[in-house]
Order: C-alpha cells, then structure tokens, then sequence
C-alpha cells in the first residue's frame, strides 16, 4: 500500500528542428509533468503529451483533467506489477488517454523508485535486457535519401522505416533502392498513416510484395482495417488500436501481424500491457514507439519495450528531444537497460 502525500503539474516547451509526416510537422510541442510524492517523500513521475492531430485527445483537456485530479489525489494504492499490472485506487480511469497515462506512469515510476528497482524489472522483465531500435529514413531526393540511410546503416542500424501515405510511386522508389542498396539484411518499415483508401491498400500491397518489407503500418483508417485482409504483406495497427472496442476487434479478426503501442494515446501503460498480453496470445509482435514527447514519454517506451520483450521499436531520438534527455546509452540501434530505478531519467527538480 501506498500513501500519496501530494503532487504537481507543470507545463514545458520543447523546441528544435521540424519533425514532418504525412500527417503533419512540428518544431514546437507543448507538454505536461506530472509529478506525485509519497509520504517519505519518494516522487514519481510522468507525462502527457498529446500530438495535434493525432492523439485522442489535447493538451488543454488533459491539464483541466490533471488539475482536476491533483486537487483531490487518492490517499492510498494498492500497486501490483501483475502481470496484470494493478492499481487499485488511482480514479484516474476517466480521465483523457494522455493524462491518465501521465497518472499511471508517474504512480508506477514512484512504485519501482520505491522498490529500488528499474521499472522494467519492478514489471517483471529480465536483468540486462535490450530493444532494437528502428531509424527513421526521411523522404528525400534519392540519392540523398540513400546517402542517409547508408549513414544509418554504418552507425548499426539494420530496420529502417519510410513514412508514406502521400505519393506512393515516390515511396516505392524509395524503398526499392534502399532495398537494392542494403540487401536482404535490412528490415524495410513503410508508415502509411491510415492514408490508403481500401482500393489503393489492396492495389499498393500487391505491388510491394517484390521488396519483402517487414510489414505496412496503419494502410487505411479506422475500422476500414477489418477489411483489407487477407494482405499479401505483414500489416500493423498503430492509430485503429486507440479505440478499444475497433482495437479487440482488429486482435479477434486477425487483421494484423503486429501492434504498434504508443503508451499515451493508448490511455497508458495499464492497458499498453493488456494489448501486448493480447498480442502474446496471438503470437503477435509488438513495438513500441512515442508521440514526440520529452525523455519521460521516451523512458516509458523503452521500460515497457524492455520489460515485454518487444520487437525492434520506434524509440530513436526526435529533434524537438532537449540534449539533458538524450541518454548516451541510447543514441544508437541497441537500447540498453540503464539500470536506475524507477523510469531511469532524471529530469529537472519539480518542486
């Protein structure tokens, strides 16, 4: 049992050169820490950070929804690893996705802090574990692309992914050459944001068979994934598993092969676990990856990622990531356990 003692919320601004996608840029982002303290004075904490136009839900909504909490936070928890990861009296189950991740993330930090453990371990992950980590190939002229990814490849990185959904001959020329560059040793990721229609899913699946990609993130929008299959090529679910009810049907239907988790648009890592248990069940694979948060968000991934076993993630560094949160352990293709407690990341001091 646990004795909350209090807490606080703060707002912070991230800065640096623009992250683009198909669904949009961004070279500012506007996130929230929270931070809860028990009665010895041991604080965890955590974050929310929706993206625009792309999370569920907003920033405004998830800082009305954390003040709202702080103003009456639970006394007492009843906190248990599990799995399944447990966490009796933490009323946070109504808040938006992204506050009540920063709920549970900062409750579960607090926990492990605590125990003196790493969060990964504190969930029952092995000792000395690693995720693989993906690079991002960003869509450039050819050869300037190609000269980018060569670069990642000599720095260790062996899965890459392209962000699509705008101009697929483009993009299948582009992973056409990074696969006649690298080899069948690459691990070849297309993101297409939801961006296909059912018809240009179907056509443009059929016509990437050829460069046996590792598989295509989020073809279409919505519950239009239940009928894509079946897919000649792997297919994942990233934005369709953000409403539960579309995301246990996409697991019963058997839709996709893997699960991309980003823990804040998922309500958390309570139900993060839940999918990836699911996903197990199945024999799925799962990712995990961030909205382009602070190191916090990025620290979660990565305690998640290594307490599951996940398959290689999208966790590299972002541009808007300030220097002090930039592990040097975690600058490269392998991510190892830093082995601090807790979520392993000191931030700035909160109080």
């Amino acid at each position: 049992m646990i004795t909350l003692g209090g807490g606080r919320l703060v707002q912070r601004t991230l800065e640096g050169e623009a992250w683009r996608s198909a669904a949009g840029s961004w070279s500012r982002r506007e996130i929230l820490w929270l931070e809860v303290e028990d009665a010895q004075g041991v604080r965890g904490r955590g974050e929310a950070c929706p993206l625009p136009g792309y999370s569920p839900d907003t920033l405004e909504a998830a800082g009305e929804a954390l003040e709202q909490w702080l103003i009456d936070p639970p006394r007492a928890l009843d906190i248990r690893p599990g799995p399944p990861l447990l966490l009796s009296g933490a009323t946070c189950a109504d808040l938006p996705p992204s506050a009540r991740c920063a709920v549970e993330c900062a409750i579960i930090d607090l926990a492990a802090r605590r125990a003196g453990e790493p969060l990964h371990r504190w969930l029952g992950g092995p000792a000395g574990a690693s995720v693989g980590c993906q690079a991002l190939v960003p869509l450039l002229a050819p050869e300037a692309a190609e000269r980018r990814a060569r670069e990642l490849w000599d720095a260790g990185f062996r899965t890459m992914k392209v962000k699509g959904g705008e101009d697929f001959e483009l993009e299948a020329a582009l992973l056409r050459r990074l696969r006649e560059s690298l080899g069948a040793e690459l691990r070849l990721r297309l993101d297409v944001g939801g961006r296909w229609s059912l018809e240009q899913a179907r056509r443009h699946l059929e016509q990437l068979v050829p460069l046996d990609l590792d598989y295509v993130e989020q073809p279409v929008g919505g519950d239009v994934m239940l009928r894509v299959g079946p897919s000649p090529v792997a297919l994942a679910a990233d934005e369709s598993l953000q409403d539960p009810t579309l995301a246990g049907e996409i697991l019963d239907a058997g839709v996709c092969a893997v699960l991309v988790l980003k823990p804040p648009c998922l309500g958390g890592p309570v139900r993060t676990l839940e999918l990836i248990e699911h996903a197990r069940r199945r024999g799925l694979r799962w990712v995990l990856s961030h909205t382009l948060g602070s190191g916090l968000e990025r620290a979660l991934a990565v305690e998640l990622a290594l307490a599951t076993g996940a398959d290689t993630s999208g966790l590299a560094e972002h541009p808007l990531l300030p220097a002090e949160q930039r592990p040097a352990a975690w600058s490269g293709p392998t991510l190892p356990a830093l082995e601090h407690p807790g979520l392993g990341l000191e931030v700035e001091d909160l109080r």
